[in-house]
């Protein structure tokens, strides 16, 4: 049974929309520092190793998930939904819930260096999401991305970060370890029937959703 740890969102949320958060947490993602980490050498848990193939079923959900909603009405309700503290589920609980996010949570368990996962259809809403292994959380550079969204504009969060870790793991060896987000969008080549994730994608294929997920270096 997926978990999900609203015990540590909802308040840092709901502290942070009522005031008490720096403004630059709610502004697009910057690039601070150098970006030194290798696009060959970062390992994908939704593909061939470290191959920008997505596996058919991924390919195929998102495809399914091809809709055009008002996606500022869909953060807006979900904001207030946890400033009222209403018993309605979260965005993110719902998702958590779906088949696609247990798949997702086996894809990760089954790595030892993948810690999450989430797959967001092509307007930056989250589909599917896994857990977090060993219930490590994680500073967020994006606040919205903690409410299950890639907003205002998915294309400018496309990146490749290091993150600080907020909470302790089981595993000792993790207390020295160096965490890396990536966020890629999905391409679709619809003649191959094929789907895959880079920073740029091949004339004529069309962007069907993005990647986000939390490696252990």
């Amino acid at each position: 049974m997926h978990s999900f740890s609203a015990l540590f969102i909802i308040p840092l949320l709901v502290g942070c929309l009522l005031g008490g958060c720096n403004r630059k947490e709610f502004s697009l993602f910057e690039r601070t520092g150098k970006q030194d980490i290798a696009e060959d050498s970062i390992s994908s848990p939704i593909g061939d190793g470290i191959n920008t193939e997505v596996y058919s079923f991924i390919k195929d959900y998102l495809l399914q998930h091809q809709e055009t909603r008002d996606v500022h009405k869909l953060v807006q309700s979900e904001i207030e939904i946890l400033q009222s503290g209403d018993s309605l589920k979260p965005h993110l609980a719902n998702v958590a819930e779906t088949e696609m996010s247990h798949l997702l949570n086996d894809l990760c368990d089954a790595r030892q260096w993948c810690y999450q996962i989430t797959i967001y259809s092509r307007d930056g809403v989250s589909i599917a999401s896994s857990d977090y292994k060993n219930s490590i959380q994680f500073s967020a550079n994006n606040i919205y991305e903690k409410i299950g969204f890639l907003y205002p504009n998915p294309k400018h969060l496309v990146r490749t970060e290091s993150l600080n870790r907020e909470t302790r793991g089981h595993d000792k060896s993790e207390e020295s370890a160096k965490y890396v987000k990536i966020v890629r969008p999905i391409y679709y080549d619809k003649n191959g029937d094929y789907a895959y994730f880079l920073s740029k994608k091949a004339d004529g294929d069309q962007r069907i959703g993005y990647i986000s997920y939390i490696i252990r270096k």
